[in-house]
């Protein structure tokens, strides 16, 4: 008897291991009650339901299947996550709760299934988004699309956040006509990426229907406008991501419902639009406004996620040219998604469905490209991001 309780405890032991060994997932979400963050094309969310925070989970990349999700961190409005690179520091974009006029911007440790805040900063102005931490693990860079500014902050080596050592648009406190005047004044930034060699960071501008190449110093954190490339006619880059190889760069186009693919001279820092594609599915006539975009880990396929249209569009990649033909979409099961990710396998994908209160997982046909909905979802409300850190 003694024995079969050891061994009892022994297994469970070895289980618990085994799970915290998973890649594990992190899901930021509003916590706003009345879903006042979805327009309302969107469709309403459903009443009642409350989000506490960031919320977390394991993944089985053999299996597909997800633990549990839990409350890792509760904390009001953590809609956009960055990660930084050595995974063990997570930072979350908090719009639209603010002090003094500005949004929010908090650093957390990452310990397990638990976040414990490490600080927190204003954000240099209104609606921080999705950002990016240099390969030194000194800088986090993002946008704030509300007061159009691209901010750049230095990190301690513990991935607290330290001071802000750029701002390209308005100061906090200014109108948001204010900063650099005419053309090179940013309109509407909402994603930045840095490029391979970091030498540069490239940021999305939705209202000006371009991206902003940026020359990045990673040692003084200092970022100068060097390009604005426009985008094909009524795009609105909203976010972007890098072909594996660094020769292409695509953008989620979310006034234009379509994605762009540009080609990136790394030598010259310079950006070209060259194909602009629609994301819509066939016969959609409704209003739509894409919002992520993802890159497949094998850079054959690129995706989008649709909002109003509710689905996910995908398209593969020519390896010579890097041109893009349309696949068949996947169905996300309500109106809109924020964010969506493929697990570090490649097999399969999840996307957070803010209004149907769910993280959607799926497999990948890694032939054809096609999404196929498991059947499996996890419940948490107003999910708007997830990412993959621990």
């Amino acid at each position: 008897m003694l024995r079969t309780g050891a061994a009892l405890v022994m297994g469970r032991q070895a289980l618990a291991r085994a799970q915290e060994e998973l890649p594990r997932a992190f899901v930021g979400t509003f916590t706003d009650a009345l879903g006042a963050e979805v327009p309302a094309y969107f469709r309403e969310r459903p009443g009642g339901a409350r989000s506490r925070g960031l919320y977390t989970f394991t993944f089985d990349p053999a299996t597909g299947r997800a633990g549990g999700i839990s409350l890792a961190a509760e904390v009001s409005n953590p809609f956009n996550l960055t990660v930084h690179p050595h995974r063990r520091v997570l930072y979350a974009c908090r719009w639209p709760t603010q002090i003094d006029g500005q949004n929010l911007i908090t650093a957390f440790a990452v310990e397990g299934a638990r976040l414990r805040e490490l600080n927190t900063v204003r954000s240099g102005g209104g609606g921080p988004t999705v950002g990016v931490v240099d390969g030194t693990g000194r800088n986090l860079l993002t946008t704030n699309f509300v007061t159009s500014s691209i901010v750049c902050f230095r990190l301690r080596p513990d991935g607290s956040l330290a001071e802000r050592s750029a701002l390209i648009g308005p100061a906090p406190g200014e109108a948001a006509a204010g900063g650099p005047a005419g053309d090179e004044a940013p309109r509407g930034p909402h994603d930045v990426v840095l490029s391979a060699t970091e030498r540069y960071a490239i940021a999305t501008e939705i209202a000006a229907n371009r991206c902003r190449v940026l020359r990045f110093d990673a040692e003084r954190g200092t970022l100068e406008t060097h390009q604005l490339a426009a985008d094909t006619p009524g795009a609105g880059p909203r976010h972007l991501v890098w072909h594996p190889g660094g020769r292409y760069l695509y953008t989620a186009g979310e006034t234009g419902s379509s994605i762009s693919a540009w080609r990136w001279d790394e030598r010259a820092g310079e950006l070209e639009a060259f194909q602009s594609v629609t994301t819509l599915p066939a016969g959609f006539t409704g209003r739509n406004q894409p919002a992520d975009i993802a890159m497949h880990p094998g850079g054959d396929f690129v995706y989008v996620t649709n909002r109003g249209a509710g689905t996910l569009a995908g398209f593969r990649i020519d390896p010579a040219d890097g041109r893009l033909s349309a696949i068949a979409p996947a169905d996300i099961g309500s109106p809109s998604s924020w964010s969506m990710v493929f697990d570090p396998s490649g097999a399969w994908a999840l996307a957070a469905a803010q209004i149907g209160d769910e993280v959607v997982v799926y497999a990948v046909d890694r032939d054809t490209g096609r999404l196929r909905p498991t059947g499996q979802t996890l419940a948490v409300t107003s999910p708007s991001c997830v990412r993959w850190a621990g």
